[in-house]
């Protein structure tokens, strides 16, 4: 799957409420977030691009908590059985599991020089998964790699924390 988010081909949930506004804007999915938790519009993965694929996004954070992550859900099932490979505009990132709503680090919370900090500026973000073993970039920089673990779904989209808009 590819989508460079100028049109809705994949019907990515467009949503306008109290809680949260998405729109494209024509270069890209905006998730514009007026409450505490996590959003997380994904897309179902076919059963043969399980064993190995990569997940890439180019993501920027436009406004709002800059403590608080936004980045790529993968391997979920639903809202409360996932995983997360987050930035944060103060330039840290994390990877991590959400089991059955709790939340476990597979990378606690590190700063990279490899983020871009700040508002507007763009950040890319990749996961490989090759057989066994998982990869994680920031702008081209490997920055953290590990031996794969269970993903519980098929799922793989992203994810925005708390009160903020992202692209």
């Amino acid at each position: 799957i590819g989508d460079n988010f100028k049109t809705n081909r994949y019907e990515w949930y467009i949503n306008n409420d109290q809680d949260v506004a998405t729109s494209f804007t024509g270069d890209a999915y905006r998730i514009k977030k007026n409450y505490s938790g996590s959003y997380l519009p994904s897309l179902l993965f076919g059963e043969k691009d399980m064993p190995a694929h990569r997940v890439e996004l180019a993501v920027k954070h436009i406004e709002g908590a800059d403590d608080h992550g936004f980045g790529l859900c993968f391997g979920k099932r639903d809202v409360n059985n996932f995983l997360v490979f987050l930035i944060y505009p103060n330039g840290y990132f994390y990877v991590g599991r959400v089991s059955n709503s709790n939340w476990t680090a597979l990378k606690d919370m590190t700063e990279s020089d490899a983020i871009r900090k700040g508002n507007y500026l763009p950040n890319y973000l990749r996961f490989v998964n090759d057989n066994g073993k998982w990869d994680f970039y920031i702008n081209d920089k490997l920055v953290y790699s590990r031996n794969a673990s269970i993903m519980s779904g098929k799922e793989f989209g992203c994810i925005v924390e708390n009160k903020q808009t992202v692209d």
